[in-house]
C-alpha cells in the first residue's frame, strides 16, 4: 500500500494531490516506487507539467 499527499503553494499557484494505491500483490508498487518521487518533484517544480497532469487527471472518465 502506498499513500502520499502533497501540497505546494508558489505565489498565486497552488497544487494539492493525494494518492492511495492498494496493491495486494505488489506488482504495481514496484514500478510506482521508482517513478513517484520524480513525478512529485515535477508537479512542484515544472508548471507546464503540472498543468498537463491536472488536465489529464481531471479528464479520466
Amino acid at each position: 500500500m502506498l499513500t502520499s499527499a502533497l501540497y505546494h503553494r508558489n505565489g498565486e499557484d497552488s497544487v494539492a494531490l493525494s494518492v492511495f494505491v492498494q496493491d495486494e500483490k505488489r506488482y504495481e508498487l514496484l514500478w510506482i516506487r521508482n517513478v513517484f518521487h520524480d513525478f512529485l518533484k515535477a508537479m512542484v517544480e515544472d508548471r507546464d507539467f503540472r498543468e498537463r497532469a491536472i488536465h489529464k487527471l481531471g479528464n479520466m472518465n
